[in-house]
């Protein structure tokens, strides 16, 4: 996994280098089609699902951006942010270790399916009826490592 982003971004910063022996004129064009290409992407697609190694240029290269370039970006701040926390989930000393792991042991207690037991979680009640027409709410759990997914209501 390793090799393969060295070798993803080793294609990347030829590609870069390539850049400063083209004309402006044909930047200039090319920043114009990728612009167009964003527009139609906007209209098309909810919520566009870019992978670690797209994340992480997007993160570095925008940092670089004039602070009002920035706000007409396809990925808002606070999404910079939040893979930057992903790309780092570093543990800080022995307390945030604790409640990690705890936050954890209540996921895998209160939440989490298990086949033992037809995909119920342990703390689970017997009488509880779930809606199947509510909706659903996403919450990120173990420092954003894992999603649970819960009826609005709850």
């Amino acid at each position: 996994m390793l090799f393969r982003l060295a070798y993803l971004l080793m294609i990347r910063l030829f590609g870069w280098l390539a850049l400063l022996a083209r004309s402006d004129a044909s930047k200039d064009v090319e920043i114009l089609v990728l612009r167009h290409e964003i527009a139609v992407l906007r209209r098309r697609v909810a919520q566009p699902k870019p992978d670690w190694a797209d994340r992480a240029v997007i993160a570095a290269l925008t940092r670089l951006l004039p602070r009002h370039l920035r706000l007409h970006r396809i990925v808002t701040p606070g999404t910079l942010l939040a893979w930057h926390r992903r790309l780092i989930l570093l543990i800080h000393g022995e307390r945030h270790l604790r409640q990690i792991l705890a936050e954890y042991a209540r996921h895998y207690n209160e939440h989490r399916p298990h086949q033992s037991r037809e995909q119920r979680p342990p703390l689970h009640e017997p009488g509880q009826r779930i809606d199947m027409t509510a909706r659903i709410r996403r919450r990120q759990v173990v420092h954003g490592l894992i999603n649970q997914y819960r009826t609005a209501g709850l």
